[in-house]
């Protein structure tokens, strides 16, 4: 308790914390679990939150998603205006993955101009179907680089799994990037459902 008479009514006490090694904490553990470039969470990221899903589902009913993106394009785009352009059309990229997703949902960047999107739950497969369709639209669109308009496309492989099936994440982006292959031979801008 305070004196008020020996400080006056108008007392204040500070305290002050040192908050430079919290921040630094979380500053390192941002850069362990996301993309630099990008700022979408990594590759270690996806599999520790895929992994994550599929442990507290298993035995439930119900379904998830993954789907492969491989942008058609890109390197053509490194190759004529420079790795500048490329980073630019990443980013760009990335967020509108970011705003295609729910908020439970999760983009990734892999590695390079691959993408994946872990999504979950998933209704049925005209919710992923619907989601293709945006994303496809969506990185379509033209994107400005210093003042000129540049175009990639996107071929998506869908691979879709029971909680209770005993996939791991290794298989479902293997299906998902078998998908993704099938969808790159049909065509740009493609999507393509893993066969089981």
């Amino acid at each position: 308790m305070i004196d008020t008479e020996q400080y006056g009514q108008n007392s204040y006490i500070f305290i002050f914390t040192n908050l430079s090694d919290v921040k630094e904490k979380e500053r390192l553990d941002h850069l362990a679990h996301h993309d630099v470039l990008t700022g979408l969470p990594n590759r270690a990221k996806f599999y520790q939150a895929a992994n994550d899903t599929i442990l507290l589902k298993k035995g439930s009913i119900g379904q998830m998603g993954l789907c492969y993106l491989d942008l058609d394009g890109f390197k053509q785009i490194n190759d004529t205006y420079g790795h500048d352009a490329g980073d630019e059309v990443l980013r760009v990229v990335a967020k509108r993955l970011e705003h295609a997703v729910r908020a439970n949902d999760l983009a990734s960047r892999l590695a390079g101009d691959e993408f994946v999107l872990f999504i979950n739950p998933v209704a049925n497969r005209e919710q992923l179907i619907e989601l293709a369709d945006r994303v496809i639209f969506s990185i379509q669109a033209p994107i400005s680089y210093k003042g000129t308009l540049l175009s990639v496309n996107v071929s998506i492989g869908i691979t879709i799994a029971d909680y209770n099936d005993g996939k791991d994440v290794d298989a479902l982006l293997k299906e998902s990037d078998k998908a993704m292959y099938e969808a790159k031979l049909t065509g740009k801008g493609k999507y393509m459902f893993h066969k089981i």
